[in-house]
């Protein structure tokens, strides 16, 4: 209760909630202990920014208001849990055992076989980061899982991709060498 309240008051002290300072201080004061990505915990912060304001625009008797903040403060919180899964897929990865677990991770999903392929493949000096080496390769990639029978929305399969470029080592050293 305490921290809600301490929430609110940052929130609606502000005259930009959504700024650069604000969530700081939410993630500085709540910081969730090294579970999440730096970007995951940006992500939990937006959320918990969008719910401080539904709740504030449904005391104030705003419904549309608290719809749209609360479908934002969804969005956030979706966007963490994607990122969260796809760091602990890689670290369960990481886990199955060394190079020979890797190796056989990369036999084994056909998905991630055809990611690594295409980024060795559309491999180009230019890449700023790890999204833009993504974005070089989304549409091929995302028609293969089509193709392939799994589904995902793009922003799923960017933060898929981001992780096994941030979380293997073999993933880690293509998009090395298509950077700028």
């Amino acid at each position: 209760e305490k921290m809600a309240a301490t929430l609110q008051r940052i929130v609606a002290s502000s005259g930009n909630p959504y700024s650069e300072e604000v969530v700081e201080e939410i993630i500085d004061r709540f910081r969730p202990q090294d579970l999440l990505s730096p970007a995951a915990t940006n992500y939990l912060a937006h959320a918990w920014v969008a719910y401080v304001l539904a709740t504030l625009a449904y005391e104030r008797g705003d419904e549309a208001a608290t719809w749209y903040h609360l479908c934002q403060a969804r969005f956030h919180e979706g966007r963490a849990e994607a990122d969260y899964n796809a760091r602990r897929e890689a670290a369960l990865l990481k886990a199955a055992g060394g190079a020979g677990g890797r190796k056989t991770a990369l036999k084994r999903s056909p998905l991630m076989r055809e990611c690594f392929k295409l980024l060795a493949d559309k491999r180009v000096k230019g890449w700023v980061s790890r999204e833009s080496a993504y974005a070089g390769i989304a549409s091929d990639l995302q028609y293969f899982a089509g193709e392939d029978g799994e589904t995902y929305s793009p922003g799923e399969l960017e933060e898929i991709v981001v992780g096994w470029i941030e979380g293997r080592e073999d993933f880690a050293a293509i998009y090395e060498a298509g950077k700028n």
